[in-house]
């Protein structure tokens, strides 16, 4: 039975009857939201019914069996990346969700699939319950705040709350023991999912407005929903410290569970903390960053966890920049949590595209691409080049001389006149330094230049995020004045590691060339560190 409900007495008459059951149960838990990043609409499902909730027509607050059903954590909330929908309720409502179980996790802890994988729960019916479940974009990114809503969002959102528990059902039906309590099993799990953030569902692009009213939250549901954020490299919030007892900035995960595997380091636990102990000490100038060991883990916004590399300037511009600009890499390479990430994205965005659209990029719909600008004709012309050329197999004689009249038009040239030689020119069009180079080239005209450059970019960053725990030595000018932070992932010296003959660099054993000077690795390198 599906229901849509409208007033606050009927919600409060439906969330009663499903509280009268005392055993802890399954509940497909979604959210749907408005144009400004509102909750317009709560799905829930049971074994028996869907209940589709519009707000703001009931008052949440003024219905105590609905937030006893919310609050209750022995009724489990499923979804895949609920804990994100459990975050609007929390600031926009003011409702505390408990009882909430991410199943983008739980299925990757039982092996369904891999905890790398981004998956949404398109993915996970199919995998689970062998059953489709459309995603219609147009539905997904409609205003679920516009009345009255439509038969086939109806349909949609009732679908996701429901195929949600059924997803759940099924990995419990499989890999729940018996005798084991619904709430053990989930242990670990429960109201996790909004500290550290997976992705799975995508749900709306992100406002189009970016400075309308609850644009914010629109743009933090992109920005954890896309499959971009879940790729990054995540940091722990794990204290580390060196053989000489000090604490290091931030460090991978993954490079501590490494250290760990070769007896590098070892793991303890001082009260309800984890500390990593290495046994040796990277050659790093930690200290500068004035920060404890919580804070260098956490983001410089807010001071949260589940944080990933933000840089300030951004990576179009800085692999371009001189080494010198790069060695204080934990200067404009930062940490943010995903909230912060989407407040400070938008104008570093205006000014990328700023810069690429006045050094001849190319636009590609609304936006400009770091790729230089060519006319479709040239466009054309090149695609045809390439067909030509290495097309593999033979054209009908109607065909390739369409092709020669594109690669003559996009050069300007009569048709009888082209030869190999303008087919290789009509293939190269558009090489060359890109836009993002030329950007860089000219703020390194000067020192003066390349300094303006660089807190261009600062400001943007902190105007946009007005971040809060910047590290004591962090400045807008840091940069052209020899003082350097380098990351503790850069430093981090492994047996087999060995240093540039040529300009002494740090080199990862795996490298067979300096990444600075490009110098090869000597055969019998005496410059191996131990």
């Amino acid at each position: 039975m599906v229901a849509v409900v409208t007033t606050s007495s009927a919600a409060e008459q439906a969330a009663k009857e499903i509280c009268e059951t005392s055993e802890t149960s399954i509940v497909g838990f979604d959210t749907e939201w408005g144009s400004k990043g509102e909750v317009a609409l709560v799905q829930l499902a049971t074994a028996d019914r869907c209940l589709l909730l519009l707000l703001p027509e009931i008052h949440l607050q003024d219905c105590p069996s609905l937030l006893r059903l919310f609050q209750d954590p022995h009724y489990l909330k499923v979804g895949v990346a609920v804990g994100l929908d459990a975050e609007l309720l929390k600031e926009q409502f003011q409702i505390e969700l408990r009882g909430c179980v991410d199943l983008a996790r739980l299925a990757a802890r039982e092996g369904e699939v891999r905890q790398t994988q981004p998956i949404g729960l398109a993915a996970l019916t199919q995998q689970l319950l062998g059953a489709d479940l459309p995603k219609d974009a147009s539905i997904r990114r409609s205003n679920w705040a516009e009345r009255p809503l439509s038969p086939d969002q109806l349909a949609y959102a009732a679908r996701d709350a429901l195929a949600g528990r059924d997803c759940a059902a099924a990995l419990a039906s499989k890999h729940k023991s018996p005798d084991a309590h619904l709430l053990d099993w989930c242990q670990g799990l429960l109201d996790k999912a909004g500290k550290d953030p997976k992705p799975g569902k995508v749900k709306k692009a992100c406002t189009e407005d970016p400075s309308a009213p609850g644009a914010d939250a629109g743009r933090l549901k992109a920005t954890l929903d896309c499959g971009a954020y879940s790729c990054v490299t995540k940091f722990g919030m794990r204290t580390i410290l060196g053989s000489d007892g000090k604490p290091l900035m931030h460090m991978k995960d993954r490079t501590v569970d490494g250290l760990v595997r070769r007896g590098m380091a070892s793991i303890s636990k001082e009260g309800d903390v984890e500390v990593v102990r290495l046994n040796f000490t990277p050659a790093d100038h930690y200290e500068y960053a004035g920060l404890d060991a919580a804070e260098r883990n956490a983001c410089v916004g807010c001071g949260s966890y589940g944080v990933a590399r933000y840089y300030i300037v951004p990576k179009v511009f800085f692999s371009h920049l001189p080494e010198a600009c790069k060695s204080y890499n934990c200067h404009d390479v930062v940490m943010l949590c995903p909230r912060c990430r989407a407040i400070a994205e938008p104008a570093q965005m205006s000014l990328t595209q700023e810069l690429l659209a006045a050094h001849g990029a190319l636009r590609a719909g609304s936006l400009y691409a770091n790729e230089n600008a060519l006319t479709q004709a040239q466009v054309t012309a090149k695609k045809a080049a390439i067909t030509l050329r290495k097309g593999t197999k033979p054209f009908l004689p109607n065909k390739v001389q369409a092709l020669r009249e594109a690669v003559a038009a996009g050069l300007g040239m009569a048709v009888e006149d082209l030869g190999e030689a303008s087919f290789i020119l009509a293939e190269s069009l558009g090489a060359g330094r890109l836009p993002s180079e030329r950007v860089v080239e000219e703020a390194m005209a000067s020192s003066d230049s390349l300094r303006a450059f660089l807190r261009s970019w600062r400001e943007a960053f902190v105007n946009a995020l007005q971040p809060k725990f910047l590290s004591e030595g962090w400045s807008l000018e840091t940069g052209l004045d020899g003082r350097f932070i380098p990351s503790v992932a850069s430093s981090l010296e492994w047996p087999g590691d060995w240093r540039c003959p040529s300009c002494g660099l740090h080199c990862f054993g795996r490298s067979d060339r300096c990444k600075s000077c490009k110098t090869a690795r000597p055969a019998d390198c005496s410059e191996v560190l131990p």
